[in-house]
């Protein structure tokens, strides 16, 4: 049904750098249209800058972003229908990509980090999920597949090589991530079953995804976390989950 990934458009949380710049410089580069959302908007507009320089799409579809600073979860909805929805209406792709961590044990972490951590990893994902769902389901031509992928990380996985010291909230988050990817799922399969197809079906079989990366040491992230004496957690590239997201974006076009 669909074959051409080109004249589509992709959110990317945390966009700006790191794993999300990796993943906007990769879709971009073939020729999806991006828009990329963090807090620090000089970065967002030089990024976008180099972008729409690198990856020229045209004059009316150039590669844009939203700045807004996910700790505020609870504000991120009403923010995007009242001065984003222009660059959120179109959006066929979304990438949950921004994350936070702490860099103490539990006992020694502030209850405001606590809640930052939470709303930018778990929150945030969760309230931008629920407004890209419902208006993929509004509309009734699909021309486009409707791709929703979860960054969360390998240390979701219980599991003693992946245990990190004084990143108790960070794991949390992942690890609920990756049971909201998995519900979210079962629920457009439901919806699918009950109007017969459409979106709901689509983004059911193609369209939810969640990535468990490695160990990322060129982040913000990397660097701060303290890896347990004795432990191996695997190690990822930006490069490697870049490429996985953009293989999910052509397997659900039949590229």
């Amino acid at each position: 049904m669909f074959r051409s990934i080109s004249k589509q458009h992709a959110l990317i949380t945390g966009g700006s750098r790191g794993i999300g710049a990796t993943i906007a410089d990769t879709l971009a580069k073939n020729g999806i249209r991006v828009t990329i959302l963090s807090q620090n908007e000089n970065l967002l507009k030089s990024r976008v800058q180099e972008l729409n320089e690198k990856y020229p799409i045209n004059e009316e579809r150039k590669h844009d972003y939203i700045a807004y600073n996910l700790t505020t979860s609870n504000k991120i909805e009403e923010s995007i229908r009242e001065k984003y929805w222009n660059q959120f209406k179109d959006v066929n792709i979304l990438v949950n990509c921004a994350g936070k961590t702490q860099k103490n044990l539990l006992m020694s972490t502030a209850s405001n980090e606590i809640n930052d951590i939470i709303s930018v990893n778990l929150t945030s994902p969760i309230v931008l999920s629920k407004l890209f769902i419902k208006n993929a389901i509004r509309m009734k031509d699909i021309t486009h597949p409707f791709i929703l992928i979860n960054i969360a990380s390998i240390v979701a996985k219980s599991d003693k090589h992946n245990d990190l010291i004084g990143a108790s909230i960070y794991t949390t988050s992942k690890a609920a991530l990756v049971r909201f990817t998995e519900s979210i799922r079962k629920e457009l399969e439901y919806m699918g079953k009950r109007k017969s197809g459409g979106v709901a079906e689509q983004m059911s079989q193609t369209g939810i995804h969640v990535l468990l990366p490695g160990f990322v040491a060129d982040t913000a992230i990397g660097e701060s976390v303290k890896v347990g004496e004795g432990y191996s957690i695997p190690e990822t590239s930006r490069e490697e989950i870049a490429e996985d997201v953009l293989t999910i974006v052509k397997e659900a076009n039949h590229v």
